[in-house]
């Protein structure tokens, strides 16, 4: 990887947003200085002047023409993203934890925290109206039992997602008239929900928390599919747009860093698979945690902001994009059942062997021969070799044992083309 190291920011890095066609980065601070910068070769743009406090969180419009922030200093903000003039100020009764456009840009949101006899809520305000912008108030309000400090946009501009302090995950319908939520989940974690962050089509949702784990959840539905563990509190998780991986971001708590090896403070970039919930590979570089994460639309770049001031953007190689996880790090074997008819996955070696003659086949079929042609889809109701081979519908209970019924009475995988061929039984050896 070749590493973009941006000095910018005077205090810690507490958010980084790209827009979508990735050719600006958008970064917040401690330091009350949102800046914009180029992607491509790290130049800063220019600085958003206008906040007396840490600016918790930030969003750019889909035209990248507003950006949205907000501040410990009780405020948001709306600015014109070219000239870096403050287009509008909405005060707040307390700190403005998380903000966030609408895809049409047309409605915006943001959460403050909970503050003395101020209770938190999610305030919603539809852009197109000055005299909402202008006074202040929301066109509807949903109050929180405990502070959102992550939230966001789903299913288009129908539903809002929001982590809670507690470990709550709550979804609210907008065409909903009541503040109620609409679906949540009390035990999503154990501590504090430091980010959530979408997939690029909008499927899946990551969620990252204190309690040293990341989630993956049904956008929708909010169902856990599943959990990927860390050695200390995770503050922010991201969701690969080109390849099923995932990366996770923390560390050592700030307060505890002075006492601590950088070794032992885990300040690495964790990439996990995220199907097999693997950890396979770490990116060191900050020398405090890393507080925000974000991948790049193209999936060749992911960006990372930390408690040392500096914004990272690493290059990925070659051999990552060439890299096949599934053929190294993981040996996914199937086997046939007694009479022959299912196939299922399980770990450990393949072996191919003669039906006929009960021993062993020419050539046996190994195990990263078996992943190339049985590669996990990252839909968890069918494999795509199954398809591609066979063409026979599935059912599967769960991505980890999936099963297909077949055409033949028995089958074995070329090892060169992965293509299936009747005559020979695959059965399922110790590694």
């Amino acid at each position: 990887m070749r590493p973009l190291a941006l000095k910018g920011h005077e205090r810690a890095l507490t958010r980084i947003r790209l827009n979508r066609e990735g050719d600006l980065l958008f970064s917040a601070s401690k330091d009350k200085f949102p800046a914009v910068w180029y992607t491509e070769n790290g130049e800063r743009l220019g600085t958003y002047n206008g906040h007396n406090g840490v600016v918790w969180d930030l969003d750019v419009s889909w035209d990248s023409r507003r950006l949205l922030t907000g501040s410990g200093d009780n405020t948001c903000k709306l600015w014109d993203t070219q000239t870096g003039t403050e287009l509008c100020t909405i005060k707040s009764n307390t700190t403005v934890r998380a903000v966030g456009f609408s895809y049409s840009a047309e409605q915006f949101f943001f959460t403050n925290a909970k503050q003395m006899q101020h209770g938190a809520a999610l305030n919603l305000f539809d852009a197109r109206d000055p005299s909402q912008i202008n006074d202040g108030v929301p066109f509807k309000q949903y109050p929180f039992a405990s502070q959102a400090n992550a939230a966001l946009w789903s299913q288009l501009d129908d539903t809002i997602v929001t982590g809670h302090d507690g470990g709550l995950i709550s979804q609210f319908d907008l065409r909903s008239s009541g503040v109620e939520p609409v679906n949540f989940v009390n035990d999503a974690h154990r501590y504090a929900v430091t980010d959530l962050q979408l997939s690029q089509d909008q499927t899946m949702l990551i969620s990252s928390s204190r309690d040293k784990t990341a989630r993956l959840f049904d956008a929708q539905t909010l169902e856990v599919h599943k959990l990927y563990k860390s050695e200390r509190p995770v503050n922010s998780a991201a969701i690969s747009p080109t390849r099923d991986h995932i990366v996770l971001g923390g560390g050592e708590d700030a307060m505890t860093v002075t006492q601590t090896a950088v070794s032992a403070g885990h300040f690495e970039a964790k990439f996990y698979h995220m199907v097999f919930e693997d950890e396979f590979a770490r990116v060191k570089g900050h020398f405090g945690p890393i507080n925000t994460l974000a991948f790049h639309p193209d999936g060749r770049v992911f960006l990372s902001g930390g408690e040392d001031g500096y914004i990272r953007i690493q290059e990925f190689d070659e051999d990552y994009l060439e890299f096949d996880f599934d053929s190294v790090s993981r040996s996914i074997s199937v086997v046939c059942a007694p009479a022959c008819e299912r196939l299922r996955r399980a770990d450990a070696r393949l072996r191919a062997w003669n039906r006929l003659t009960s021993g062993p086949a020419s050539r046996p079929v190994t195990s990263t021969d078996a992943v190339r042609a049985a590669r996990a889809s990252s839909s968890p109701s069918y494999f795509d070799w199954t398809r591609r081979c066979l063409g026979p519908q599935i059912e599967s209970p769960s991505t980890r044992r999936p099963s297909v019924e077949l055409s033949s009475s028995a089958v074995s995988i070329s090892p060169t083309t992965g293509a299936l061929y009747p005559g020979t039984l695959v059965q399922c050896a110790s590694v």
